[in-house]
């Protein structure tokens, strides 16, 4: 059984191909060009998997992040016990009320690192990590940083919590 395809093309395409569709069968042109990039998809896609052991690449790589998500959680937790040791009364009850700079999901890097109380020390700590260094040249944070952030916000807050309650 035979089925149709539409083809989209632009106005100036549209003209070429009018102009010479006598010249060539286009259903058979259209058709051969498909088949072949679909073999050579296919190709690749039989070849990479003989080529690689999937099981022991996902074993590996999955190691491989929870190794460091692991070193992402204790660099946060002991990030945010020295800030909580060293932090003057005043910003640490500045924290209590800030309000991380959040467009929609995303946390705004600009905003972040220039915040007048908490933006040097956040500055200080994404810039030391090649990770989260990245960060500094987007509008967000990348998930490395985003990931320390939260980490290190609900650290602080939980020694805060603590600490507060015996002041």
């Amino acid at each position: 059984m035979v089925k149709k395809f539409t083809l989209t093309v632009n106005d100036h395409e549209y003209e070429l191909i009018n102009k010479w569709k006598a010249d060539f069968n286009l259903s058979s042109i259209f058709r051969d060009a498909v088949l072949e990039k679909i073999s050579v998809k296919e190709r690749i896609e039989n070849e990479t998997a003989t080529a690689i052991d999937f099981f022991k690449l996902i074993e590996r790589l999955q190691k491989e992040k929870n190794e460091n998500n692991e070193y992402i959680f204790t660099i946060a937790v002991k990030d945010a016990t020295k800030w909580v040791s060293t932090a003057k009364y005043q910003d640490l009850i500045y924290l209590e009320t800030w309000k991380p700079p959040y467009d929609g999901t995303e946390i705004n890097t600009k905003k972040l690192i220039t915040d007048p109380t908490l933006g040097s020390y956040f500055k200080q700590i994404i810039q030391r990590n090649s990770e989260m260094a990245a960060s500094l040249n987007s509008k967000y944070l990348n998930n490395c940083a985003k990931t320390w952030f939260n980490i290190w916000s609900q650290s602080v807050s939980q020694c805060w919590k603590d600490i507060k309650a015996k002041l």
